[in-house]
């Protein structure tokens, strides 16, 4: 049985998916937002309400703050416990792309007056670095095609656009 956990962070979108099949369940989280009302990703309190000790996945639907903010969080409390991060479209598999990420957010933070945009850089520089070294490339994909179907463990027979 799938369970659809729609969350409430105030803009941007957060998802956690329960998937219970066999008698085991699993987990997977789509973006994370932190509410101004909070210091906690809601994904993180749903997450920790549900029991859960894995994550199958961790989806960042695109670097908007209002999509990852949290997720730096999520990966940290979970760390060796991801399967798979899904990412769209940051390109790691490129040769240099995340170096090159990595400068253009440090460019801005150096460059910018606006303390959001220097958080947002800073948040996306960390969490790159975080996934990179904990979740590792072999567990990083970049769907791509029409529909960006993804397939993490777990989740057999469930179709995830």
């Amino acid at each position: 049985m799938l369970t659809i956990h729609i969350l409430n962070v105030e803009q941007g979108d957060s998802v956690v998916l329960e998937y219970e099949s066999g008698g085991q369940k699993h987990y997977g989280v789509i973006d994370s937002n932190i509410p101004d009302s909070s210091d906690t990703p809601p994904a993180l309190a749903k997450l920790s309400a549900l029991g859960a000790e894995s994550l199958s996945f961790v989806v960042l639907t695109h670097p908007h703050l209002d999509h990852f903010d949290g997720l730096f969080d999520i990966l940290h409390t979970y760390q060796g416990k991801v399967g798979t991060f899904f990412a769209y479209p940051l390109g790691h598999e490129t040769p240099g792309r995340l170096n090159d990420l990595k400068n253009a957010y440090k460019n801005v933070c150096i460059n910018t007056e606006s303390p959001s945009l220097k958080r947002t850089s800073k948040e996306l520089i960390k969490l790159l670095a975080y996934v990179n070294e904990f979740v590792g490339a072999k567990n990083w994909e970049e769907p791509s095609g029409y529909d960006n179907s993804i397939y993490p463990d777990g989740f057999a027979g469930v179709d995830i656009k």
